[in-house]
């Protein structure tokens, strides 16, 4: 999604928002792929940095596009609602491509 959102309103493109958070959200498009590149790795410690990393994502941007749905706009809950599912099944999930 950010991908599509830089491609239709160039860099930067979530202008309702601070620019530190205008800045994270656009540096999600690369870490989103950098953490699906890591879990895809046949290498056991390199899924696990992929795992860490997907962690790190999904808690800071639930938890930032929480701030920013409670305090500066109406961003849609249901998305909220899928990322905090999503969150959730990291969460449950994660213990399985721990490296032994």
């Amino acid at each position: 999604m950010h991908w599509l959102d830089i491609a239709a309103a160039g860099w930067l493109p979530y202008r309702f928002a601070p620019l530190t958070f205008n800045a994270y959200w656009t540096g999600l498009a690369f870490a989103d792929l950098l953490a699906a590149l890591l879990l895809w790795h046949r290498r056991p410690a390199i899924r696990w940095t992929g795992a860490l990393l997907t962690l790190a994502i999904m808690i800071s941007d639930v938890a930032i596009n929480s701030y920013v749905r409670l305090y500066i706009a109406e961003l849609p809950l249901f998305a909220l609602t899928l990322q905090s599912a999503f969150l959730g099944f990291v969460i449950l999930t994660i213990r399985h491509l721990r490296p032994e």
